[in-house]
C-alpha cells in the first residue's frame, strides 16, 4: 500500500470513531475552561464599574488593551490576551511558540534538574508550562485509547477505548516526558547555538534582509525538523501498541528507527496529513473573518466556528493516529512475510 491508501484508510476508521473525537473535544473543552472562568472574572472585574464593556463591544481599543497588559505584565495567563487572539494570528503565535521552545525548555528544565540533579526548582514552572504538563497527561490517555482502537482488526466500543488508554497511559506519559527532555535539548543545544550564530554571522551586514533570510531559513528547516521527530515519536506510541513494548526508551528509539528506515512513506504520510491540517487552518481563520464580532449573536457564532475546528482538530489528530498505525502494520506484515521466505 501506498502512503495515501494508508491515509484514506485512517479516514476510513476514524468514521468509526466519532464517539471518541467528540470525547476528546470535550476533554479539551474542559481544560480550556480551567483557563477560560479565571480570565473572564479577572476581566470582568477589571471593566465593571466603567464604561469599557459599551465600547469594547463595538470595536477592540488598542489604548485600553494596553493598559490592561501592563496592568498585569507579571500575570502569565493575563498577558496571553491580545491582538493575537484573532484570525490566524493564534497559529502563527502557536508555531512562532513552538520554534522558540520556550514551554519545552522550561519543563524540559524541570525534568532535568529533577532526574540528572535529584532537585526540585519550581521556578521553573509557570501557568503555561504546568497547562502544557496537564495536556500531556491527557494526550497521554486519549493517545493510546486511539492507537490500541485503530490496531485492532474489528470494530472497538467506548469501552475498549478508555481500557486501552488506562491501560497503556503509564508508558506513553514516560514517553512524552523522555520527548521533553529530547525538545528541551535540542533547543538548549542546536537551536541556541545556531541563535548565537546567525548574531555573529550578520552583526556587521548593514541590510536587515540578511538576518531576516538566515531566521527565515532558520525556521524552515526547524519546523522540519520537529515535524519529523514529533512523526517518529507517534510511531514509537504505535510500536508500544501493536508490538506491546514494555520500555518506553527502547520504543523512543525504535520509533525513530521505524521512521527513518521508512521515510519516504513515513514523511509522505505526515505530510498529507499537515496539508489537511492547514487546509483547516485556512478555512476557520476565513469563516472568522466573516463575523465583525460587533453584536453578541456574531461573537457566539465565532464560539461555535472556533469549536467546531477544534472537533476537526482532533478528527485530523486521530487520523494521524489511525493512517500511522495502518503504515506501521502493513509494514510490520511485509517484514514478517519477508522473513518467513
Amino acid at each position: 500500500m501506498t502512503f495515501y491508501q494508508h491515509f484514506k484508510h485512517g479516514i476510513s476508521k476514524t468514521r468509526q470513531t466519532k464517539r471518541m473525537i467528540l470525547f476528546a473535544w470535550f476533554v479539551n473543552l474542559s481544560l480550556a475552561l480551567l483557563l477560560a472562568f479565571p480570565f473572564r472574572n479577572q476581566w470582568d472585574t477589571y471593566v465593571r464599574n466603567t464604561n469599557a464593556d459599551e465600547r469594547l463591544m463595538q470595536a477592540m481599543d488598542e489604548n485600553w488593551l494596553s493598559t490592561y497588559r501592563f496592568d498585569f505584565q507579571n500575570n502569565e495567563v493575563m498577558r496571553l490576551f491580545d491582538y493575537s487572539m484573532f484570525g490566524y494570528a493564534p497559529f502563527f503565535q502557536h508555531a512562532q511558540g513552538i520554534l522558540n521552545g520556550s514551554v519545552v525548555r522550561s519543563v524540559g528544565s524541570f525534568f532535568t534538574d529533577l532526574i540528572f540533579g535529584l532537585k526540585v526548582v519550581p521556578s521553573h514552572f509557570g501557568i503555561l508550562s504546568l497547562l502544557a504538563l496537564l495536556y500531556a497527561v491527557v494526550n497521554s490517555f486519549i493517545g493510546g485509547g486511539f492507537i490500541g482502537m485503530y490496531a485492532r482488526e474489528h470494530r472497538s466500543s467506548f469501552t475498549d477505548f478508555l481500557t486501552d488508554g488506562a491501560k497503556h497511559f503509564g508508558r506513553f506519559f514516560r514517553l512524552s516526558l523522555m520527548s521533553v527532555i529530547f525538545y528541551a535539548l535540542f533547543f538548549g543545544i542546536v537551536v541556541s547555538w545556531v541563535n548565537s550564530s546567525i548574531q555573529s554571522w550578520t552583526q556587521g551586514d548593514t541590510s536587515e534582509m540578511t538576518p531576516y533570510t538566515y531566521y527565515m531559513v532558520r525556521n524552515v528547516l526547524f519546523a522540519i525538523l520537529l515535524a519529523t521527530f514529533t512523526m517518529c515519536i507517534d510511531y514509537a506510541k504505535i510500536r508500544i501498541v501493536v508490538d506491546d513494548r514494555m520500555s518506553s526508551i527502547l520504543a523512543f528509539f525504535a520509533g525513530f528507527r521505524f521512521g527513518f528506515k521508512n521515510f519516504g512513506k513515513t514523511f509522505g504520510l505526515y505530510l498529507i496529513l499537515c496539508v489537511v491540517g492547514f487546509l483547516l487552518m485556512f478555512l476557520y481563520g476565513w469563516l472568522e473573518g466573516q463575523f465583525p464580532q460587533n453584536a453578541y449573536w456574531e461573537i457566539l457564532a465565532v464560539m461555535l466556528i472556533q469549536q467546531a475546528y477544534m472537533i476537526g482538530y482532533f478528527w485530523l489528530k486521530a487520523n494521524f493516529y489511525a493512517s500511522q498505525t495502518s503504515l506501521y502494520q502493513d509494514a510490520l506484515q511485509k517484514e514478517q512475510k519477508a522473513a518467513v521466505a
